[in-house]
């Protein structure tokens, strides 16, 4: 007689429940980390253009809903996601494969996705705008800059396995390149854009309305966990980039702003 899978046991349930909200917080003080390893590292020039925000989310044309550790807007428009990874990275371009877990997808088609997606966003509105304001269309190629993505992998025992040309686009912090055989996070926000894709001070204000326009938001997640985990008023686990990420400086919270890169001994 065939048996079906056994029923899962209410203190298993309570046991999930119990532990989700810890795993969730312990997810998001990993991120801070590497969003502070960015920041201490001075990887972000003091000069206009460069402005991050970080833990934010937006809605694409569909109206899907889609988060990003980390938007840098330097001499290009740079979408990063981090991962907390241990261990050796093993797989191709499609699949990922660590050991004790199980295979998943590579994160770096969600961020190549997200990318995608938050470029036909801006393009979009830069299409309304120019309705709205009732003047001719202008041509994105000229105020857009080039949307890259990237995942930055910061867990001190992380190791790649991965095959040369699955590489592309991963990194890791600038003091482990020859342990995670990966290049340098520097290496990507640092990079010099192509020829005509550069940010000058038009891209840069083109830029930072249209995010403005679209709604980016801190992402729900970051305000859960802000809410559930705090240290003398202070989310603990979490350093903003940009504006609020020195110590002693106030943080501006106006939705939808990048905000401008600040000296950490400021």
């Amino acid at each position: 007689m065939r048996q079906g899978r056994p029923a899962d046991r209410p203190d298993d349930d309570a046991a999930r429940a119990r532990d989700a909200p810890v795993a969730h917080l312990e997810q998001h003080a990993r991120r801070g980390e590497g969003l502070e390893q960015i920041r201490t590292a001075a990887l972000l020039p003091e000069v206009s253009p460069s402005r991050a925000r970080s833990n934010v989310e937006f809605r694409d044309g569909q109206g899907n809903r889609h988060e990003v550790d980390l938007l840098v807007l330097d001499r290009r428009l740079h979408l990063v996601e981090l991962k907390w990874y241990a261990s050796t990275l093993r797989g191709d371009d499609l699949t990922w494969r660590r050991d004790g877990k199980r295979p998943e997808d590579s994160p770096l088609k969600l961020a190549r996705r997200k990318a995608q997606r938050l470029a036909g966003r801006l393009r979009d509105e830069l299409y309304l705008r120019a309705q709205q304001e009732r003047r001719p269309r202008e041509d994105p190629r000229e105020l857009l800059p080039f949307v890259q993505e990237a995942v930055y992998l910061h867990h001190p025992t992380f190791r790649s396995a991965l095959p040369l040309a699955s590489e592309r686009d991963l990194f890791a912090p600038p003091d482990r390149q020859r342990s995670t055989n990966l290049p340098s996070i520097a290496d990507r926000l640092l990079e010099p854009g192509d020829p005509g894709e550069t940010v000058d001070a038009r891209r840069e204000r083109t830029v930072v309305e249209l995010l403005e326009r679209i709604g980016l938001v801190q992402r729900r997640s970051a305000r859960s966990a802000r809410g559930s985990s705090t240290s003398g008023g202070r989310p603990r686990g979490t350093r903003r980039c940009g504006a609020g990420a020195a110590p002693r400086q106030p943080v501006r919270r106006a939705a939808g702003r990048l905000s401008r890169i600040t000296s950490p001994t400021a």
